[in-house]
C-alpha cells in the first residue's frame, strides 16, 4: 500500500484518467514528488509508475506526463457580485428603463456607479450612495416629475456624486442637496421648479449650467450649504431671488444673474451668508441687484445694473467691492442699519437716478485715497441720512484721511458730498 496522503491523490487521479482511457495499471512504484509522472507501458497496455531515472523493461516503452496541465482560456465575464467593481448603466426611459432600478442594482457595490439616461424620465430619483455618475446621453435628457411635493433629483449624504448634462425639470425643487452630500455637475439645466436648486447641508460645485424659470427662488443655499458656481446663468425666477443664502455660502465666478423680477426680489438675497462674487454680471432684476440683511458680500471685477431700488443695499451687513461697475440703478448703493461698504480699485458707481451712495443709521462708507474710484453722473453723490443717524465716510486705513472727496464724486446732482465733516454742494 502506498503511504503518504498527497501522492495518494495524484495516484488516484492518474487511475482514473488511465481507466477511462481503456489502459489496465499495474502500480510497482511511488510516484516522484516533483510535477512529472514517470511510467512504463508494455505491448498489452499495462501501465507502470516508476521513480524518475528508473530504467523501463526491454518490452516497455517509457511515458510521461505532468501533474498540472496547461491553463485553458478563460470562461465568459459572469454577472457583478454584491460589493464588485464600477459597474456602467443605460436607462432608456423611453423603454421602461428606471434610475431608480439602476440605483438599486448598484446599492451594495463599492465601486463607481456610472448610470447614462436615454430620454426623459418620469420618476423622483434620491442618491444616498458614494461614487456615482448621472449623465445625460443627449442634451435635454434627465429626469421630470409633474407635482410640486417631489423633485426630480436628490442627493442625499452621497459623495463624489457627479451630474453632467442633465436636464432636471419641475418639481418643489428640481434638486436637492442634503446630509453633507457633495456633488459636482456640468452643463446642467433646472428649470420650472417651485424652486431651482436647494441646498440645505452640502457641497454643490457647477459649471456652464443654467438654473431658471422657478416660481419662487431659482437657488436656495441654508445653513451648512455651499455653492460654487462659474461659467452659468441664473435667472427668471418669478418671486423672488435669483440666489437666496440663508447663513450658508455661495461663490460666483463668470456667472450672470438676470431677469429675476419679482416685486421684492433681487439677483441675489443675502441674510446671515457670506458671499464672494468675481468677473460676473447681475443685472435687470427685481428690486436689487444684491441685498443683504446680515452677512458679508465680497465682489470684484463685476458689474450690477438695471435695478428698479438698488444695485446694492444692505442692513446690518457689510460690502467690499473691487473694480466694480454699479450703475443705472434708482440707487447705486443703499446702506443702512451700521452696514460698512468699502471700495476699492477702479470701482465705478454712476448714472443711477437717486444717489451714487445713501447711508442711514450708523452706515459708513471707506475707500482708499489712491484708488481710481468715480462716483459720477449719478442724482446725488453720497447723501448720508439727517440726525438722527450718524452715518459717515470714514478712512479706509487709520490715519488716511478722508479719501472719498471731490476728486473721486464728480458731476453728480446736488450735492455731491454730504455727510458729517465734508460737505460739497
Amino acid at each position: 500500500m502506498l503511504q503518504g496522503t498527497r501522492h495518494t491523490r495524484v495516484l488516484s487521479g492518474v487511475l482514473v484518467a488511465l481507466f477511462v482511457a481503456g489502459l489496465a495499471i499495474t502500480i510497482t512504484a511511488r510516484a516522484s514528488s516533483s510535477n512529472t509522472i514517470y511510467a512504463c507501458v508494455n505491448p498489452a497496455g499495462i501501465v507502470r509508475i516508476i521513480p524518475p531515472r528508473a530504467a523501463c523493461l526491454g518490452t516497455e516503452q517509457p511515458i510521461q506526463w505532468s501533474i498540472t496541465g496547461p491553463a485553458g482560456p478563460a470562461g465568459p465575464q459572469g454577472p457583478p457580485g454584491e460589493g464588485g467593481g464600477p459597474m456602467n448603466v443605460t436607462v432608456d426611459c423611453a423603454n421602461g428603463g428606471s434610475v431608480n432600478a439602476a440605483l438599486d442594482q448598484g446599492w451594495d457595490r463599492s465601486g463607481r456607479l456610472f448610470i447614462t439616461i436615454k430620454g426623459v424620465c418620469n420618476e423622483s430619483v434620491t442618491i444616498h450612495r458614494d461614487d456615482v455618475i448621472l449623465m445625460g446621453a443627449e442634451p435635454g435628457d434627465g429626469l421630470a416629475v409633474p407635482t410640486e411635493g417631489t423633485y426630480p433629483l436628490g442627493v442625499a449624504g452621497g459623495q463624489r456624486v457627479a451630474l453632467q448634462q442633465l436636464t432636471l425639470q419641475g418639481g418643489g425643487y428640481g434638486l436637492l442637496v442634503s446630509q453633507g452630500a457633495a456633488v459636482t455637475g456640468d452643463e446642467l439645466h433646472i428649470t420650472g421648479a417651485q424652486g431651482g436648486l436647494s441646498i440645505w447641508d452640502g457641497t454643490v460645485r457647477l459649471s456652464h449650467s443654467v438654473i431658471e424659470n422657478s416660481a419662487v427662488s431659482n437657488v436656495g443655499v441654508g445653513l451648512g450649504g455651499a455653492l460654487f458656481l462659474s461659467d452659468s446663468t441664473v435667472q427668471g425666477a418669478k418671486t423672488y431671488e435669483g440666489i437666496s443664502v440663508a447663513g450658508g455660502s455661495v461663490s460666483l465666478d463668470h456667472t450672470t444673474v438676470q431677469g429675476n423680477n419679482g416685486t421684492w426680489g433681487a439677483g441675489l438675497g443675502i441674510g446671515q451668508g457670506q458671499v464672494r462674487i468675481a468677473n460676473s454680471t447681475i443685472t435687470n432684476n427685481g428690486a436689487h441687484g444684491i441685498w443683504l440683511s446680515g452677512g458679508g458680500v465680497s465682489i470684484a471685477d463685476s458689474r450690477i445694473a438695471n435695478h428698479t431700488f438698488s444695485g446694492l443695499g444692505l442692513g446690518a451687513a457689510t460690502a467690499d467691492l473691487q473694480n466694480t461697475t454699479i450703475e443705472d440703478n434708482l440707487s447705486g448703493i443703499r446702506a443702512d442699519v451700521g452696514s460698512r461698504v468699502m471700495v476699492h480699485g477702479a470701482t465705478i458707481i454712476r448714472r443711477n437716478s437717486q444717489f451714487g451712495i445713501w447711508l442711514g443709521d450708523t452706515s459708513v462708507v471707506s475707500g482708499s485715497s489712491n484708488d481710481a474710484i468715480q462716483i459720477t453722473e449719478n442724482g446725488a453723490g453720497i447723501v448720508c441720512g439727517p440726525a438722527p443717524a450718524v452715518a459717515q465716510i470714514t478712512p479706509h486705513y487709520s490715519g488716511a484721511g478722508f479719501s472719498l472727496n471731490a476728486s473721486h464724486v464728480f458731476n453728480n446732482g446736488s450735492p455731491q458730498i454730504r455727510c458729517p465733516g465734508i460737505i460739497v454742494p
